[in-house]
């Protein structure tokens, strides 16, 4: 591959990131982002300098932080380092804004040891099935 065509991949990648930041209601900026990805990733963290560098083209994310920030932003790792959908017909592979209480909750949700997480989960059900029952 060219310099040009790497170049012209690095920027692409860096608009859709963009665009997925905001989508979600991430603030543009390296250092929140690092934040973020590093909360819900600390076995593979990064630093908000790599974090720029992303978002200004200079270089992309290895595929298992593309998996990983595709998770974070509610899209396609495919999207999100290549501009593809997963499947066809579909306008948009990212998903809407995540609410400022709904992001807490997964914040703390992933703070919880494996035991915790599932009887969380067991709680949620409940929960739903309360809901819909009545």
């Amino acid at each position: 591959m060219t310099n040009s065509l790497l170049s012209d991949e690095r920027a692409a990648f860096a608009q859709r990131l963009s665009e997925a930041m905001r989508k979600v209601g991430i603030a543009q900026s390296a250092t929140v982002l690092a934040r973020v990805y590093n909360a819900g990733n600390p076995t593979i963290a990064v630093t908000s300098h790599a974090v720029r560098k992303w978002m200004e083209g200079e270089s992309i994310p290895a595929q298992e932080r593309v998996q990983a920030l595709a998770q974070l932003l509610g899209t396609t790792p495919n999207w999100l380092r290549y501009g593809e959908a997963q499947s066809k017909g579909k306008e948009s592979c990212i998903a809407q804004p995540i609410q400022d209480d709904i992001f807490r909750i997964v914040e703390d949700a992933r703070r919880l040891d494996p035991r915790s997480r599932e009887l969380l989960d067991v709680l949620l059900e409940q929960m739903l099935k309360q809901q819909n029952s009545g």
